[in-house]
């Protein structure tokens, strides 16, 4: 029996969601943000249709998130937990962009409540540790950062930060996530210091209001 966290052919077992530029990685690379997404799509396709072969193409998708980055999965382990990575290649910088790493645990847990998948519910709550544990690094005075690079999110980044943490307080009961989305939503609008253009993998300065 592998260890999920190294085991190379829990890769073949699953399907990984190849993605294209960013952070001057090599592409393609996989994306834990592309790969939740889908997970969502085949979940209301089945809602949609009934037909059990979406689920099916689903669960196969969740095994990605279970596989470290540098075997070529999405996953970094924190002190607490998972962290699961947008932009992951195995020579890349594990940048651990917020909002994909959000979005991943709120696709995870609508997955779990639409089908009762428990390793869905294990992604969510791992997941979960590691951004309640990692949030104060990403707390730049009452506005968000967007990554580990300590890149100022944009406005629309900043707001959909807030949106996201009231949808996993609702979710987690988390003290501290209701914590942060009072704090940054005193400062959506704003746009702080260096923002990250995330078309050309270059920083630019700015600061003002959207």
């Amino acid at each position: 029996k592998g260890d999920r966290d190294t085991d190379p052919p829990a890769i073949a077992r699953g399907i990984s969601w190849n993605a294209y530029g960013g952070y001057g990685m090599t592409a393609p690379w996989r994306s834990g943000l592309a790969q939740a997404l889908a997970v969502s799509v085949m979940s209301e396709a089945h809602r949609m249709f009934n037909d059990p072969k979406y689920l099916e193409f689903a669960d196969k998708l969740l095994a990605v998130f279970s596989v470290k980055v540098e075997n070529g999965g999405v996953l970094i382990r924190t002190n607490t937990g998972c962290w699961f990575e947008e932009y992951a290649d195995e020579t890349g910088s594990n940048s651990r962009i917020l909002n994909g790493h959000m979005q991943v645990l709120i696709s995870m847990h609508d997955y779990h409540l639409y089908t009762g998948n428990v390793e869905a519910l294990r992604l969510y709550n791992e997941g979960l540790k590691a951004l309640i544990e990692t949030l104060p690094a990403y707390d730049a005075g009452g506005y968000s950062y967007y990554d580990l690079k300590t890149h100022f999110a944009t406005s629309q980044y900043h707001e959909m930060h807030h949106v996201q943490l009231n949808i996993l307080y609702k979710k987690s009961g988390s003290p501290v996530l209701s914590w942060y989305a009072e704090r940054w939503k005193k400062h959506i609008g704003v746009i702080y210091g260096n923002v990250y253009d995330y078309s050309r993998g270059v920083v630019a300065g700015a600061r003002g209001f959207r």
